[in-house]
This record gives structure tokens, C-alpha cells and sequence, in this order.
């Protein structure tokens, strides 16, 4: 179907021609007419052209994308366009979401990256980015070469894209994927190695080969150590040896798409290695790029619509399916084929619109609370499976009927978390504070179950935010920017607000949010609010480490002062040990905390709210410590607070740069700082900063391993 464009450039065709055959116009018009008619033709060719170059990109491609599962006999699927003509308005408004845009189709129109004729380095690869026409192409070294040999490189077609907010990923076919299973290797796999490693490479005494991700020079080296110690059935042939070699290589990745390594920083304009771009401690130099995140390895489950993934035998890559790349109508409102089959018929449209008909489309607002957060708990919650799972999460459902919610616990765990665990033995230690309290951003469903105004109260995700009509940015509705939906509860709070928070109803003090639901989630290369709704303690951060909000927006002030305010104010029992000669909390924290800790200070300290109340003079050569941090997210927020202080703005500093350069940073920003009168909480005086408490502060710095997995 041709659309706008064409038509129109089409309506102009023929407007020309009949300017040029009517009779009563000059010669001159008639010679303009056909002049105008060839050029729209020339367009049009144009259009035509470019739009069969995107088809045939497209069909070289679609081998590798997830398959339509809308198209699959009798599917419960219908996918976000089917709703379109029935609900333009909504569709149009979802459209204008980053859901809707999660994942997709590379395109010239989708590709946000700088790509053509830019080189990449990680570790000594390189990575060629090319375009031919509209296809993006990568000439990349070979999964487990450096890429610098004969027969170590490769060049992928770029087929999908993941992000378009903070970040976009890129999804890569796996070089095999190309060619058929080969007979011969299969069955000399089966003959050879079946005995030990299990039917499909699984399953056997030895370890197992499916989804090890090892290299083909690994697998290569330890069949040659069985040859050698005579650990096979039988003797072999060179050329049985090499094919087999080749199949055990296929089992490596179920999945025939693979992560790109490297990201695009959407705000910053730049491309950084993945290694970079989440909090963990720094990668041991690797000679070898590992094997990436696989598309059907649980990225599909959040990142698209009706996502599944069935496995193949017999080596072949298994098949990926989806409703919609995007993150789309029946994610929220539950599969919609039999409604739209319904909807046909425009009796059954009429009957609905009078209220007559129980629907079987899901609104997440007519659901209570607890429904109604599972909905975005389906994705935006740390879980693990159930031992009797009831299938797949449809909305209207109970999370807890599908999913295991995670929370913070000591050992001894319980044999589930104890299995979650051993596979992420990170779980614990990093992704939540000593309180309990998730600090992985994104993870809001575990954030509100622990909070009263959930538990206690009707408040869920759709009080505040709302996908239709709403800022993009973070979907809220307009009254959840204010205090206004919090004090709909809290009257008599919202009756005299000073007199509650004790500052001038127009600041930061005065906002439910920035006091109740402060920053201490790490993403994205970012700190984001906290969906824990509780009361800053001193308590809780002496005990627990997980900053409060009143030292996160009184930078100067110490522990002990928000101790003895908040006993003041709300009658909190003070914490017992408090020092009242400490340095201020938020320092504490940025130069002797964890590496979420500094995170979070770090960020603070380019906060505009904490600047105006505890000015933006002192803090720069403080945030200088960061630039030479371990950890590559650390470094990148404590360059972007920088460079929000007075004089910094256009300060050279690039976080993923050399050693060299960072310390060349770290000794430039601090030079530049000129000496302030601060309080002497912030080491920071009119005689400089005071390097004998920093010396001090630096040597208790929590080094403890920090791996927060987005």
C-alpha cells in the first residue's frame, strides 16, 4: 500500500500531466508541466528504489529476527497493530513511549549511533561499524581471536536494536547461524562424546558443552587432549575431527543472536565498550572477547511482546518468537486475539460500547492494587522461578503464582535462594542494602511491596504513572510531580506542609518525593529514585549504610546533625556512636563507601536540589577523587556531577580514557578549584582540602566486590 509520500508526489504527477495536456495552456506552462511531471516521476523512481533496497535488507535479515508468532495458526497473539484502528488515540500516545520503541528493526530511521566509517577499540580489537545501503554492518575479530590473523574476522549484519532512552544495544547473528548442521559432525558428536556429555551435550557425567560458551580454539585444545590420552571410542580422522569440532562450536550459544560489545550513550553521543556501562568491579585484561548476552537468554522476556524460545536438536539454533519487538498493547492488557475477532463484528463493538459485554482485554486500573502492580512487576522486579510454576504471567494475574520475589535475607537461605544464589553470587551482597531496600534501578515492584502506603494503603503503579498522555521521560501523570497525590491521603499533612517538614513549602524540603523516595538505585549509568516510600533515618544509615535523604541533600552536614534534627523534629532515638567531629555523611560516603555508595554521593553532588542547599563551591575537588575510581560507572557519574559545578562545564575529561588521563584529570580539576570557606565537615576550607583526613577517609574506602546486574 503506498503511503503519504507516495500519494502525494503521486498527486502532484498528475496534476502536472494535466496541466501539460489541457489545451488552453501556454507553451511555455506545458513545457513547465512535463518539466515538473519528469521530476516527480524521477522522485518517485526514487522512493521506489529505496523502498525495494529496504526490502531486500529486510529479507536478507529476516532469517535471523524472532519469528511473527501472530501469524502462527490459531495464536492468541494480535499485536500492537491490530489496535491501532480501533484505538488510534492510545496507540498514537503509546507510540510516543520508550516502551514502544524498546526494541526494533535496524533501520536508517531506528539507528541512533554514529556508524558509518567509525573504528572501535576494546583491549587490542578492533571493530569496523559499516553501512551498505540501509543495512549496518560490523567487520569484527571472530568470537575468541584477537582478529588480527587470517581467518579471524568476520563482518555481521546488524539486525535489531534494544533501547532508545538512556541507551541502544545491537543484536548480532552468531557466524554459524549461517551455515546448515552438518550431518557428519553430529553424528561423530553423538559417537564420540555422547557417552560423557550427555544427549544434545547436556545432561552427562562430564560437564556439559550446551550453552558453555567456550571458544572454537578451546573446544579444539581439549578434543586434542582427548586424542592424546586416548579418552574416545575410537580413532579418528583429521577431517572427522574438524567437524566434529565445528558442531561442538554450534552448541556453545542456544541462541542465534548475540549482544554487539559495545553501547551507545545516548545522551553523551558516544560509543563505550559494555564492559563500562553497569556497576562491577573492573574486567581482568581479556585477550579474548567472551561470548555475549544470547536475545533469548531472558533479555527477550522484558525487552518485547510474547516473547518465547524453543530449542532445537540435533545442534541447529533454536527459534525465537515474539508478538512485538516492542514492549506493547498485550504486554499490559493481556493477549488480544479473541477480542479483536470479537470486535469484528459491529454488533459486539456496540453492545461494549454500552457496557453490556465482560471483556476479556485487561484495564490495569480497574484491577486491585496488588494485580495492578504485577502488571509492571512482571518485568520492573528482581524474581526467580517457582518450583511449580502455572505457566506464563498474563496481566490480571498474581505475580507470586509465576515468579519468586526476592528479598534481602541472611543466610541460612531458603533451598530457592540458595540456587539464586550460587548463580548469582552477587544477589545478595549487591543488589540490595543492608535494610533490605533493592538498589538495582528498575526493580520497583520490590520497592513497593515494602512499602506501607502499598501494604497498608491502595497506592500502586498507576497512581503515579500512567503510559498514556504522559511524560515520556517518566511516565508520570501531571499531580504525581507535586505533592498532590500524596497529600490526597496524608489531608491533614497537606493542610499546613511546613509545619510537617519544618522548610518552606516551595523547596526540595517540602517534596513528598525527594524526602520519602530519595535516589539510592544504580542504573543505566545513572541514580534513580528509590520505590521504597519511607521516613529518612540516621538509624537506618549508621546501621545499614543506605544513605537517607536529608544528608543526600544536606551535602555539608554530618550524620549527627540529621540525627539530633530528626529527634528534634520527628522524636527519632539517635543512633548511639554518632561522632559530632565526623566529616559530613555524603563525603563519608563518596571517598570510604562502597562503590554504589560513592555512586550515589557522587550524583548528589550534581543534583540541583542538594547544590542550593549546600551550595556547589566545595564540592569539586572532592568529586576529583572519583575520576580515578576503579569502577568505570562511578567515574562516569562523578564526571557528569563535575561538570555541572561552576567553571567545570566544559572540563576535558573522558571516563573510560587511559590511566594517564584520568589522573591528568583528577590533578587539573583539583587545581582548578579555587580555596572556599566550607564547613569543616566537608574537608573542603579557605587553606585548601584537607589531604591528612582524605589520606585517612581513602584507606577505609569499601573495596568489597560490587556487581549491581541491570
Amino acid at each position: 500500500m503506498p503511503d503519504a509520500a507516495e500519494l502525494l508526489i503521486a498527486a502532484a504527477a498528475a496534476l502536472a500531466s494535466a496541466i501539460a495536456l489541457t489545451r488552453r495552456s501556454s507553451q511555455r506552462r506545458r513545457a513547465l508541466a512535463v518539466s515538473a511531471a519528469f521530476g516527480v516521476s524521477l522522485m518517485m523512481a526514487a522512493l521506489w528504489s529505496q523502498r525495494a533496497r529496504s526490502a531486500a535488507t529486510d529479507d536478507r535479515l529476516a532469517r535471523y529476527r524472532p519469528a511473527d508468532r501472530t501469524l502462527e495458526p490459531s495464536s492468541e497473539w494480535a499485536s500492537s497493530r491490530a489496535c491501532r484502528s480501533c484505538h488510534p488515540d492510545e496507540y498514537a500516545s503509546w507510540r510516543k513511549t520508550f516502551h514502544s520503541t524498546m526494541t526494533q528493526q535496524v533501520t536508517p530511521e531506528t539507528m541512533a549511533a554514529e556508524w558509518a566509517g567509525v573504528t572501535l577499540r576494546h583491549q587490542g580489537r578492533r571493530y569496523h561499524l559499516l553501512r551498505d545501503g540501509d543495512q549496518f554492518l560490523v567487520d569484527m575479530p571472530v568470537f575468541g581471536t584477537i582478529g588480527e590473523r587470517a581467518g579471524e574476522r568476520m563482518v555481521r549484519p546488524v539486525v535489531m536494536s534494544t533501547g532508545s532512552h538512556h541507551q541502544q544495544l545491537y543484536w548480532l547473528p552468531v557466524p554459524q547461524a549461517d551455515l546448515p548442521v552438518n550431518a557428519a559432525g553430529a553424528d561423530g558428536f553423538d559417537e564420540l562424546c555422547e557417552d560423557c556429555h550427555g544427549n544434545d551435550a547436556d545432561g552427562g557425567e562430564a560437564s556439559p558443552l550446551a550453552g558453555a560458551a567456550l571458544f572454537t580454539g578451546d573446544i579444539r585444545e581439549a578434543f586434542d587432549d582427548h586424542v592424546e590420552m586416548q579418552l574416545l571410542a575410537r580413532a579418528t580422522t583429521a577431517a572427522e575431527r574438524q567437524a566434529v569440532i565445528q558442531h561442538a562450536a554450534r552448541l556453545q550459544l542456544a541462541d542465534r543472536l548475540v549482544q554487539f560489545p559495545f553501547a551507545w550513550m545516548i545522551r553523551d553521543q558516544r560509543w563505550v565498550h559494555e564492559d563500562d556501562t553497569f556497576v562491577h568491579p573492573p574486567p581482568s585484561t581479556e585477550v579474548l572477547e567472551p561470548w555475549d548476552e544470547g536475545w533469548s537468554n531472558s533479555c527477550d522476556q522484558c525487552h518485547a511482546t510474547g516473547a518465547r524460545f524453543r530449542p532445537s536438536a540435533n545442534g541447529d539454533y533454536g527459534q525465537a518468537a515474539v508478538a512485538d519487538l516492542s514492549i506493547s498493547c498485550e504486554s499490559c492488557h493481556g493477549s488480544g486475539t479473541a477480542h479483536v475477532r470479537r470486535h469484528r463484528n459491529p454488533i459486539a463493538r456496540y453492545t461494549a460500547r454500552l457496557g453490556n459485554e465482560v471483556d476479556d482485554i485487561i484495564l490495569p486500573t480497574r484491577l486491585d492494587k496488588q494485580r495492578n502492580a504485577a502488571v509492571c512487576g512482571q518485568c520492573h522486579c528482581e524474581t526467580w522461578e517457582l518450583d511449580d510454576d502455572l505457566g506464563r504471567f498474563e496481566p490480571g494475574d498474581k505475580l507470586e503464582d509465576h515468579r519468586r520475589v526476592v528479598q534481602f535475607q541472611l543466610p541460612p537461605y531458603p533451598d530457592w535462594l540458595a540456587d539464586a544464589v550460587e548463580e548469582d553470587d552477587e544477589l545478595m551482597a549487591s543488589g540490595f542494602w543492608r535494610d533490605g531496600t533493592i538498589r538495582i534501578a528498575g526493580r520497583d515492584y520490590n520497592g513497593l511491596r515494602m512499602s506501607a502506603c502499598h501494604l497498608q494503603g491502595e497506592l500502586t503503579c498507576t497512581t503515579c504513572h500512567q503510559m498514556h498522555g504522559s511524560d515520556p521521560d517518566d511516565q508520570l501523570k501531571p499531580e504525581a510531580k507535586s505533592n498532590e497525590i500524596c497529600v490526597g491521603c496524608h489531608g491533614d499533612i497537606g493542610a499546613d506542609v511546613s509545619a510537617h517538614t519544618h522548610h518552606r513549602p516551595d523547596s526540595p524540603g517540602s517534596s513528598c518525593m525527594d524526602c520519602h523516595m530519595p535516589h539510592t538505585t544504580v542504573g543505566l549509568m545513572n541514580v534513580m529514585r528509590a520505590h521504597r516510600i519511607d521516613s529518612p533515618s540516621a538509624e537506618v544509615s549508621h546501621r545499614t549504610g543506605r544513605p537517607n535523604a536529608c544528608n543526600l541533600c544536606h551535602l555539608d552536614h554530618t550524620l549527627a546533625q540529621v540525627a539530633e534534627t530528626l529527634s528534634t523534629w520527628y522524636g527519632q532515638q539517635p543512633p548511639a556512636g554518632l561522632n559530632d567531629d565526623a566529616a559530613a555523611a555524603a563525603v563519608e560516603w563518596l571517598i570510604a563507601g562502597d562503590a554504589v555508595q560513592r555512586a550515589v554521593a557522587a550524583w548528589h553532588m550534581g543534583y540541583e536540589p542538594a547544590r542550593r542547599a549546600s551550595g556547589a563551591h566545595w564540592q569539586a575537588p572532592l568529586l576529583a577523587q572519583l575520576l580515578t575510581d576503579p569502577y568505570a560507572a562511578v567515574r562516569y557519574v562523578a564526571g557528569h556531577s563535575l561538570s555541572t559545578l561552576p567553571g567545570y562545564a566544559d572540563f576535558d575529561y573522558d571516563f573510560v580514557a587511559d590511566q594517564a588521563h584520568r589522573m591528568a584529570a583528577k590533578n587539573r580539576a583539583v587545581a582548578m578549584h579555587e580555596p572556599v570557606a566550607a564547613p569543616r565537615a566537608t574537608l573542603v576550607s579557605a587553606e585548601g582540602l584537607d589531604q591528612a583526613r582524605l589520606r585517612s577517609m581513602a584507606e577505609r574506602r569499601d573495596d568489597s566486590p560490587v556487581t549491581v546486574n541491570e
